[in-house]
């Protein structure tokens, strides 16, 4: 106090008694907020010791394996892009049930897709309906299309088998493609892996075939294309998606897939900017397969590109024919409007 004191009067003479009263009082109030600053320093202190004792005992009681048991986070907000076991919550609301068992990788979470690859186990998936958004499981060479619905895949070495239980889910495998209702379920027997190449013994090969020797003119397999727009999509290179999805539907007329390829070549029209084309995309879809799950949103769709381009009279057309074929359908507010 003395020197602080001393220190005051030499910094600020002349002194005098009604001078020292009003520096002493300020000295003391600083002095008490010293004090309320230390005590709160010293619990903040006390607070963060807790705090870091807990994560440390928690990530003790935390069982560690080498198996890619633990989440690795795909997206802000995502769910965990590997789980196994327990309960699975995806960005759009959705959930995965998943059984001890059970083993599902996010591949990706967009405002347009939901992927996921089934790895093994028994899984059950609730999809919130969500008709701008394709959801997609992935189990070995088996697709199942859904929008909005419960159903169950059991995968096992041998067997994957898909089960509904609400709703309405479009499983696709090679060139096969089979609508499913509730109650319904499909069972489909896994190829056995191929054996491991064993060393070369004959000392020459046999001539490949003519169409072998010139591979770029080769017509890629309708998977390949459906992958190859996938990654393109992705990584935002619309054009190449573009190009592949095209390709797919002008190469594989037969393939039940080509509805999926057209109905996803029509949202990346969109994307581009190129309604017109998009409006295309989404009426082929629907003649291609008006049984399809998307069916009813490929020819909404088309309804609302043909109107944002620019051309009342073809969503006006396209409006007639949902209403006609849908008179109960999800939409039938929002394309009404197109013929009114």
């Amino acid at each position: 106090m003395d020197a602080d004191l001393e220190e005051a009067r030499r910094a600020e003479p002349p002194w005098d008694p009604l001078r020292e009263r009003r520096v002493l009082a300020r000295i003391d109030a600083a002095r008490v907020r010293r004090a309320h600053v230390r005590r709160a320093v010293g619990r903040w202190a006390v607070a963060g010791a807790a705090a870091a004792a807990a994560a440390i005992a928690l990530v003790w009681l935390i069982p560690w394996t080498d198996a890619p048991t633990h989440a690795r986070v795909q997206e802000p907000a995502a769910a965990p892009s590997v789980a196994d076991g327990g309960r699975l919550t995806l960005v759009d609301g959705s959930e995965v049930e998943l059984e001890p068992d059970a083993r599902v990788e996010v591949l990706s979470q967009t405002d347009d897709e939901v992927a996921i690859a089934h790895h093994a186990g028994e899984a059950r998936y609730v999809v919130s309906h969500r008709p701008e958004r394709a959801f997609v499981v992935h189990a070995a060479d088996v697709a199942v299309h859904v929008r909005g619905t419960r159903f169950v895949v059991r995968r096992s070495p041998e067997m994957i088998e898909v089960e509904v239980e609400q709703g309405r889910v479009e499983v696709t495998r090679g060139e096969t493609s089979s609508l499913l209702s509730a109650g319904d379920a499909i069972r489909m027997r896994l190829e056995e892996p191929p054996a491991p190449d064993e060393p070369e013994t004959h000392a020459e090969p046999e001539p490949a075939p003519a169409r072998a020797e010139a591979p770029p003119r080769a017509i890629p397999s309708m998977d390949r294309l459906l992958a190859d727009a996938d990654v393109a999509r992705r990584a935002g290179r619309l054009d190449d998606a573009a190009r592949a999805l095209r390709t797919a539907v002008a190469s594989h007329r037969n393939d039940p897939r080509a509805f999926t390829a057209l109905f996803t070549l029509a949202r990346v029209e969109r994307r581009r900017g190129r309604e017109a084309a998009a409006a295309e995309a989404f009426e082929r879809a629907y003649s291609r397969d008006p049984n399809a799950v998307l069916a009813e949103d490929a020819l909404a769709e088309a309804a609302v590109s043909w109107a944002a381009c620019g051309r009342p009279e073809r969503a006006r057309g396209a409006a007639t024919r949902y209403l006609q074929r849908f008179p109960a359908g999800e939409y039938v507010e929002r394309v009404r409007t197109f013929v009114e």
